[in-house]
């Protein structure tokens, strides 16, 4: 008898019976590699599937700040026109002020008709008028002096 633990009877039994486990076994080894290389494969996704988490929160984090800092202009933007607003409506209300044009030739056709050159001052208007009261002080004087004669 021979010590094979698969001993159940025949030579070619056990052969047959030993080329089936054999390739039993080569069937579990390719199925244990697949598993392995499956595996690996997984291992190698879990890796890219946590950098591109990464990635993404770190182009958020990114893509968040520039929309804060352009939210930020935008609000500047908007205070800065409405300092535009009101100066230019102070501006208006400054201009409506302003003579127009007519107004300025009525008042030039006023001044040249008026001649303000022409003009005398008070002092000459006293001066002339102290001439003037000296003169007839005297004509009156001589006329007195002429009739009491």
């Amino acid at each position: 008898m021979s010590s094979n633990i698969f001993n159940s009877g025949g030579d070619e039994k056990n052969k047959d019976f030993a080329n089936k486990v054999d390739t039993h076994s080569k069937t579990l080894v390719t199925i244990i590699q697949r598993q392995k290389d499956i595996e690996s494969l997984l291992e190698n996704i879990h890796e890219k599937i946590d950098l591109i988490d990464h990635n993404a929160v770190a182009d958020f984090k990114k893509v968040f700040k520039k929309t804060k800092d352009v939210s930020d202009d935008i609000s500047d933007l908007k205070s800065e026109i409405k300092k535009i607003k009101d100066f230019n409506e102070k501006l208006s209300k400054q201009l409506k002020l302003f003579s127009t044009v007519d107004e300025v030739k009525k008042l030039e056709k006023y001044v040249d008709l008026w001649d303000p050159m022409q003009f005398v001052s008070r002092d000459e208007l006293e001066k002339e008028l102290e001439k003037n009261r000296k003169k007839t002080v005297d004509q009156i004087a001589k006329i007195i002096e002429k009739v009491i004669k």
